[in-house]
């Protein structure tokens, strides 16, 4: 367990983990600018009578490349990777780019960490990292009445019974 915990730090220290989050962060834009030039087809150019009117998965009817599509994700792709990259300023970034890199003091151990690693503690006032989240439970979990298990418990029952029963 020490081994591994070692290891662990090791890793987060070097910041090993940037990397693949920044490659996914730009696979994310093409994968989603694909995603839109099909729905795009389907929700706009199918009700316009731009494209034909059924959808074809006959391998014989189609040709070897969808230009409008590939047109259509390029573009998508250069504008959302362009935007993601922060060339058209902070509003068109992402928020969680953005969040990534912030980093924000704990109100409870004064250290800055990095902002998905940090949450507003209505009990401190102010943002408080996940370890102190985890290992001080003095706040009585202000911070989410909704999941205690007699608020569960109590949903769920007013979900299976009828109304007269319920008091």
């Amino acid at each position: 367990m020490v081994f591994n915990t070692l290891i662990a730090f090791m890793l987060m220290e070097l910041n090993v983990f940037q990397a693949p989050g920044d490659v996914l962060g730009l696979y994310s834009n093409i994968a989603i600018a694909w995603v839109m030039a099909v729905v795009a087809d389907l929700v706009i150019n199918k009700p316009l009578g731009l494209s034909p009117p059924g959808i074809e998965f006959k391998r014989a009817h189609l040709h070897d490349i969808n230009s409008v599509a590939v047109c259509a994700m390029a573009l998508a792709s250069l504008l959302s990777v362009t935007a993601h990259l922060g060339l058209y300023g902070e509003m068109a970034q992402d928020a969680d780019y953005c969040q990534r890199y912030s980093t924000q003091q704990c109100v409870i151990c004064e250290r800055a960490y990095e902002g998905p690693d940090m949450a507003h503690c209505p009990a401190y006032q102010g943002p408080i990292c996940s370890r102190c989240c985890a290992l001080d439970a003095r706040c009585g979990d202000l911070c989410k009445p909704y999941a205690s298990l007699s608020v569960l418990w109590s949903a769920a029952l007013r979900w299976l019974l009828p109304r007269r029963i319920w008091p």
